[in-house]
Formats: structure tokens, C-alpha cells, sequence
């Protein structure tokens, strides 16, 4: 609190040092007789304001704890975890008698625009600070992060063996809708220490990184207040989805579950002699050994239909709250593409893009989504794969493609993009040249494309030590990381928005030695345009504390470098 309370005032930012403490406590660490070091750190400052307490015997400690320190005043207020709904704000401008939030206190401070709103309600933060940021507007924000906060969880750094949390999506969605600009400090309690003598820094949160240049004074504060400003960061959608859009989500999920364990499942039964496993082994059989997968048009058995009956444009805005596609200007509807889909994510829910309106209707030619050789010899993940019109993505495929003039949709990061969780500030992008090459022996203009939200819809969780499974990545190019999302197999449901980029041009080559030179310099033009492409959008969909790093293969070589912008 000291460190970002200095900062703030050393950029220039005026604080008239009118505090709304809630969930005060008694002033103390928990299980420690140290009184909390922010608590003592507002009083001897001579800060003013409010200590909201739920409970009475607490309520009480505080109040004689501030006792001493002028213009404080402790009350009693019905805020606790099992009191977490939207009354919790009356209640407290209730307790504070005041009718109205933007009511004046006896002392003439506004208690709607507290410098600092300091939130501590153990487990209940997370639901009641969404509908705080609602009434209140904060300069400044204190919020005690608790390691059990409902999922999305990133856990990276750890302080005397415990985790600390690094990002939630829970807070960045609801610090997003406050107007406010704010700074978010974290101290040792996030982690559940007992004491806080050791505490580490209070340090900005990684959510807001703001310039002294762009702290806000008196003047500029009540401009941000008045005309609020976009969101920066992943909004959750405050409808239920439909139970029709849960269960076409859930299909993409569970269809790989279901795939990976019907292999053991249909060997014990086959291995038991079950008649009924061998009939329909049987009769699976001639389906399996029909290689669609390297035919075009693939396998269309119930064609459109199926897609209009799942009907993925509603279906999906329904479940993530949002599902755009921006940019299609730049598409003309004739041309062929060699389609370049970044993240990959772990599993690729932006491949309903594919069926929704918004995207197909920019494509007159028909198109074939690629995907890796061992998809197809999985049962339901090689039928579901082929109904959502995906090929094999083998040079021999992709060829007989390009020729026959489809579009050609590949994500070509790999497992290398599926997962940020290892550095979570960060959305690594793996360009690699083969498909390039390929483009560029027959002539087919690259389309990038970057899709905000993959990477949040799952967290993966790896049973493995953290070498070991970069050992099974690199080396053995297979991933040992689960994917954990929403009741585990769903994804959270957080917006989803594809950004087309400008086509990069491709000159048709056939000696060697100039199609390399074609190849490193669409490659370049490529990474520049997805640079291009983030750069533009990341503060308006969610990722502007995050930066882009690209894991390259160096045109031409082979070789891999790892850059960051």
C-alpha cells in the first residue's frame, strides 16, 4: 500500500486521503498479533473515512483501534461471504446513511469517490466487487487476493512456498467496468501468510500499467469519472447461456474426451469377447479405413444441415457473451488463401468460426480447415474433425487443395501456442515457414488472422514437472497437459473476437533459390502484419497487459529464435 500510495504521489497524482475500508477487519494480520501494516500505514497518515465490518466483536476491535486517529469511524455492516448478492451495496450506503450514492458524508467527502477503496472479505471479493465498482469510484484500489477465488486461476511466482496469484480473469472483468482509472496493490495476505512483517512490495497490478504521464489529477479524474471510457480487459457475460448453446460448445469438448477414452474402453470389451463390441467394431470398421481425410472434398455426410441445426452464430454468442468477426473488409471473397489461424490454443474453439455466417459468407470458395495425422486415427475425434471439414495436413493433401483452388485453413503454432500459462503475460506465436513455402510454389496470398480469447478459454494443467513437460513438447513434440475449464470440460466463457489482417502477397516461384528469398520475405510481412494486427486490438479486447512473442523458424533454415516485442 506504501509503495503504491508513494508512487502515485510522486507522478503527480493529488490524493485527498479519504479512505472506504471493507472488510476492516480487526486490524490485524490474520492468526498474527501484528496489527495489518495497511490498516496502521491509513491511520498514521492521518487518512479518514469508513471501516466496514460484518462482524460485531471485530467491528469493535477496529473501531478502538482507530479510535485514536481523527475523522475515523467504525460501523457495522452485513458484508460476509455468505452475503455476497446485490443488496450488499445498499446495505453498506444503508449503514453509512446515506440514501444516495453521490450523498455527502457530515465531513462533506464523497464516499461514491473514495481515494482508496480498501477490500478485504476473505472469500466473498470476487462476487462483491463487480457490483461495488458499479456505485463506487475509486482513485485507487487495494483488494487482498485470495488463492481460492473461483477459476480462472495463473499461478506463476511463489513467496515462502505458496503460490501467488499472478492474474484472474474474475478481477479483470469486473475492475474492466468501472470507469475509474485504477492501480491494483497485492499483499502478503493474498497468499494466506500469518504475518505481514515480511511482506513483500505492494506492486501495480500487471493488469493496469500506467505512466506517470497518465495518473490522473483532480480535474482529469472527474473527466474519466463523468465520460466513461472503454473497457480494457475480458467481460463475462452477465446472462445465462441457453441450454442449446451449452451443449453445442460442450460437443467440441467432450468429443476429444470421449475419443481418447473410447480406445480403452472398446479394447476391454473386445478383449472380454462382448458380441455387441464386435458387431459394432465391425461395422465401424470400413468408416475407419476410408482415408477421407486425404480426399477433398472430405467427408460431407450431412453437409449444411448439421451446421444449420447447431447453428454455431448464436449458439456461441449465446455461451461467450461475444462472438466477432472484425476486419472482413480486407477479405475479397474470390480470391484463394493460405489461411494462417493464430493462437492454436489446446482446443481450438475459434474452428466454429468456421461455420458461423459472419466468417462464411467472406469466402466464396470452399474451404478446408488442416489438422494433425493422429486426429484421424482417433475414433469420434476423426468423424467429428471430418464433419467439421477438416483434412489431413500432409504435403500431399495440402497440394491437391491449393490446386483445386480451396482455401486452405491452417494454424500453424502448434502446441507451441496452445498455452501461455508458463509465462502469462505473454502470447507466444509460432510462425513457421513451411506453409509459407507452400504459398509461395503456388502462388496463394497468406491471410492472417488472431483471435482474442483462445487463450483464456481453458488453463492447462500439466501432472508433470514444468522440464519435463517441455522436454515431452520440444522433443517429443506431444503435450501432457490437460485442458481445465468451466465444471473441467467446458470453457470459461469469456469473449471471443477473430481480427482479420491484410493479406500478404505472394509471387509464385519454382527455382529454389528465389523461392526462399519469396519465402523469407512474406515470412517477414507475415510476423509484421500479426505484430500489426495485436498491436491495434489488444487494449480493445482484454490483452493490453500483454505482450507478443514470436517463437520463429528462420526462413530458408530450419532454425528456431525466439523474439520478443
Amino acid at each position: 500500500v506504501a509503495s503504491l500510495l508513494s508512487r502515485w504521489e510522486n507522478a503527480g497524482g493529488k490524493l485527498s486521503r479519504w479512505v472506504l475500508n471493507l472488510g476492516a477487519g480487526d486490524g490485524r494480520c490474520e492468526g498474527g498479533d501484528e496489527y495489518d501494516p495497511a490498516n496502521c500505514l491509513i491511520l498514521q497518515q492521518g487518512w479518514r473515512g469508513v471501516l466496514v465490518e460484518g462482524d460485531a466483536s471485530l467491528a469493535a476491535a477496529a473501531g478502538a483501534h482507530a479510535a485514536g486517529s481523527a475523522g475515523a469511524r467504525s460501523l457495522a455492516a452485513v458484508v460476509s461471504p455468505s452475503n455476497v448478492t446485490a443488496a450488499v451495496v445498499a446495505e453498506v450506503l444503508a449503514l453509512l446513511n446515506i440514501s444516495k450514492p453521490e450523498a455527502l458524508l457530515a465531513d462533506a467527502e464523497s464516499v461514491r469517490r473514495p481515494d482508496l477503496l480498501k477490500l478485504d472479505l476473505d472469500h466473498a471479493d470476487c462476487s462483491v466487487l463487480g457490483r461495488l465498482l458499479e456505485v463506487f469510484e475509486p482513485l485507487l484500489l487495494h483488494v487482498e487476493i485470495n488463492p481460492l477465488f473461483p477459476p480462472p486461476f495463473v499461478y506463476r511466482e511463489k513467496w515462502r512456498g505458496r503460490p501467488a496469484q499472478q492474474r484472474n480473469g474474475v478481477f479483470m472483468s469486473v475492475i474492466g467496468s468501472t470507469s475509474a482509472k485504477l492501480k491494483v496493490a497485492r499483499t502478503c495476505k493474498s497468499i494466506g501468510d500469518a504475518t505481514c512483517n515480511s511482506a513483500p512490495d505492494a506492486v501495480a497490478s500487471p493488469w493496469f500499467k500506467m505512466s506517470p504521464a497518465e495518473t490522473l489529477g483532480d480535474q482529469q479524474r472527474e473527466m474519466a469519472v463523468q465520460t466513461p471510457g472503454k473497457p480494457e480487459t475480458v467481460q463475462t457475460p452477465d446472462k445465462p447461456e441457453t441450454w442449446k448453446a451449452f451443449f453445442v460448445v460442450g460437443v467440441l469438448s467432450l468429443h476429444i474426451i470421449l475419443g481418447l477414452l473410447s480406445i480403452p474402453v472398446a479394447a476391454y470389451y473386445l478383449a472380454i469377447g462382448s458380441s455387441k463390441a464386435w458387431v459394432l467394431a465391425l461395422l465401424y470398421f470400413p468408416f475407419y479405413l476410408w482415408p477421407a481425410q486425404s480426399q477433398y472434398p472430405g467427408w460431407e455426410i450431412f453437409g449444411k444441415s448439421l451446421w444449420r441445426l447447431m447453428d454455431y452464430e448464436t449458439s456461441c454468442a449465446s455461451y461467450f457473451g461475444q462472438w466477432a468477426v472484425h476486419g472482413t473488409e480486407r477479405i475479397d471473397a474470390g480470391t484463394q488463401y493460405f489461411v494462417a489461424c493464430h493462437p492454436h490454443g489446446t482446443l481450438i474453439f475459434q474452428r466454429m468460426f468456421w461455420h458461423s455466417p459472419k466468417l462464411e459468407k467472406c469466402f466464396t470458395r470452399p474451404w478446408r480447415m488442416l489438422a494433425a495425422s493422429v486426429v484421424f486415427r482417433i475414433p469420434l475425434m476423426r468423424e467429428l474433425s471430418l464433419l467439421f471439414g477438416a483434412v489431413d495436413a500432409s504435403r500431399a493433401t495440402c497440394e491437391r487443395l491449393l490446386r483445386d483452388g480451396v482455401n486452405v485453413v491452417v494454424w500453424p503454432g502448434g502446441l507451441d501456442e496452445a498455452s501461455s500459462a508458463d509465462a502469462p503475460d505473454e502470447v507466444r506465436l509460432r510462425t513457421r515457414t513451411g506453409f509459407i513455402r507452400l504459398a509461395v510454389q503456388h502462388g496463394t496470398p497468406v491471410l492472417p488472422m488472431f483471435v482474442f480469447g483462445e487463450l483464456d478459454a481453458v488453463r492447462t494443467v500439466s501432472p508433470l514437472p514444468s522440464a519435463l513437460a517441455r522436454f515431452c513438447q520440444k522433443k517429443l513434440r506431444i503435450s501432457t497437459a490437460f485442458a481445465v475449464g468451466r465444471f473441467l470440460v467446458m470453457p470459461f466463457r469469456v469473449p471471443f473476437n477473430l481480427c482479420v489482417g491484410k493479406p500478404v502477397p505472394v509471387k509464385q516461384c519454382s527455382e529454389p533459390a528465389a523461392v526462399d528469398l519469396e519465402v523469407a520475405r512474406v515470412h517477414a510481412e507475415y510476423k509484421a502484419e500479426l505484430q500489426a494486427l495485436f498491436e491495434s486490438n489488444k487494449k480493445q479486447f482484454g490483452y493490453a497487459d500483454r505482450k507478443l512473442v514470436f517463437v520463429c523458424e528462420q526462413a530458408g533454415t530450419g532454425e528456431r529464435t525466439k523474439k520478443a516485442k
